[in-house]
């Protein structure tokens, strides 16, 4: 597409709206994660085809977090533009056209025209002045979707505004993101969007996810190189070379859709001599009570040291009941380590896994499970990393991949038709390619 078509996307400025990296502080959580690997390869296409694109940054902060705790995305614009009113910001920024998606549920409403102050819905097209400007009615809004936890869990009642935000979006977007098939079902079922009007490609990893060899010292220096929190403890553990369950994202009263009161509930029911033979390390906070088990926490550990400790473990213990796609299981497969999960995994994951995960749904379920990992029947770790090779172990279908699925889909559609919108096809794809270039209508 690049080679062939290097003006096609002129005067198109495609603008995303970062506003997870100011909620979450910096910090390089799950979509986080997501969003700094895959934006910068669209910028890189975009930009080749003589396109702009920005990341729309908000100043706002967690009260707890320091002020320099904010995230430039690399190969593009990060203009501070995005706070308050999307719309204004975006209204702000240069382009013939211009195609939004935020990564946190907001969406730029159409301005009022001038003469139009009421904000009464437009023509598509209506509002562009001489320079090229839109002041309303040229914007595409693609919202990304991540999951549907609250609503299939019961916990809709508990949610921050932010939660609502999603919903009061979603009837206004011209077309939608999503990082798993359970996630497009489940838009679908709860607000009946076709899947034509989604770009579905499931959840990727780095490639610096991979079994790293063991040091017979138990040393592994090269990865402790920066100091962090729990780091004395876990260098402990892997010099003791014990073994021990790994648990990833754990807070100290986890919510029940993450599943680890199986976990805990299990573990009283073993075997007292199995039960001293292993550990739990937790990346995150203990739980509130004894398990019985010794259990070593580090709640800040650096992605770097994540694939040791994958690589180390006995298994992963992910019992979710659900998530969106949840990214620990896939890490630790390209890294070799077995993973016991939850339903959700058994009942909407399958298709990564197969028959190469554990899946419990109970606590004898986990139990049974516990004793079979601790006993060395789990796959062989080629047979694992070679499931996590579609998944990014393999760099051809790394993040690259999705950055190409959703672009395709942001400059093709097929749109929803919302008033006060535009969203004309930029590049028709079809399965021999290319097929047209810039200017088509909508479809």
């Amino acid at each position: 597409v690049v080679k062939n078509w290097r003006s096609l996307l002129t005067g198109v400025h495609i603008i995303f709206d970062g506003f997870c990296f100011s909620l979450h502080s910096g910090k390089m959580l799950g979509i986080n994660k997501m969003w700094y690997n895959v934006a910068p390869y669209m910028a890189d296409v975009v930009h080749a085809m003589n396109g702009t694109f920005s990341h729309c940054q908000s100043s706002w902060r967690q009260e707890w977090a320091p002020s320099s705790s904010h995230t430039d995305l690399p190969r593009m614009a990060n203009v501070p533009a995005c706070d308050g009113i999307l719309a204004s910001a975006v209204s702000s920024f240069p382009g013939a056209h211009k195609i939004v998606f935020s990564s946190y549920y907001r969406i730029a409403d159409p301005l009022p025209v001038p003469g139009n102050e009421t904000g009464r819905a437009v023509e598509k097209g209506a509002g562009v002045d001489p320079g090229g400007r839109r002041q309303s009615g040229g914007t595409c809004n693609i919202l990304p979707l991540y999951d549907f936890i609250p609503e299939r869990m019961g916990l809709a009642d508990q949610q921050t505004p932010d939660f609502f935000v999603k919903w009061a979006s979603i009837p206004r977007a011209n077309g939608f993101l999503s990082l798993s098939r359970s996630t497009t079902a489940d838009l679908k079922d709860l607000h009946g969007v076709d899947s034509d009007f989604v770009s579905t490609s499931p959840n990727r990893m780095s490639p610096h996810f991979r079994r790293v060899p063991e040091d017979p010292t138990g040393e592994y220096s090269d990865f402790f190189r920066i100091e962090f929190s729990g780091m004395d403890d876990i260098q402990r553990q892997l010099r003791s070379r014990r073994r021990f369950l790994l648990l990833a994202g754990h807070h100290e009263y986890p919510p029940p859709y993450k599943g680890y009161d199986m976990l805990w509930e299990a573990l009283p029911a073993l075997d007292p001599a199995l039960r001293a033979s292993f550990d739990v390390l937790i990346l995150g906070m203990p739980p509130p009570f004894d398990s019985g088990v010794e259990v070593v926490f580090a709640p800040d550990v650096p992605e770097t040291v994540l694939p040791l400790l994958y690589s180390r473990a006995a298994a992963l213990v992910y019992p979710s009941r659900y998530e969106g796609f949840g990214m620990p299981p896939i890490e630790a497969a390209a890294c070799g380590c077995p993973a016991i999960l939850g339903p959700f995994y058994r009942d909407k994951m399958k298709y990564v896994y197969g028959d190469d995960a554990l899946y419990v749904s109970s606590n004898e379920e986990m139990r049974a499970a516990i004793v079979r990992v601790i006993g060395g029947d789990v796959p062989p770790p080629d047979r694992l990393i070679e499931r996590a090779r579609l998944y990014g172990a393999d760099t051809r279908h790394g993040w690259n991949e999705v950055a190409k699925d959703y672009l395709e889909y942001m400059l093709a559609g097929p749109f929803r038709d919302v008033p006060g919108t535009s969203c004309p096809v930029l590049v028709c794809v079809d399965s021999a390619g290319l097929c047209v270039g810039n200017g088509g209508g909508g479809r």
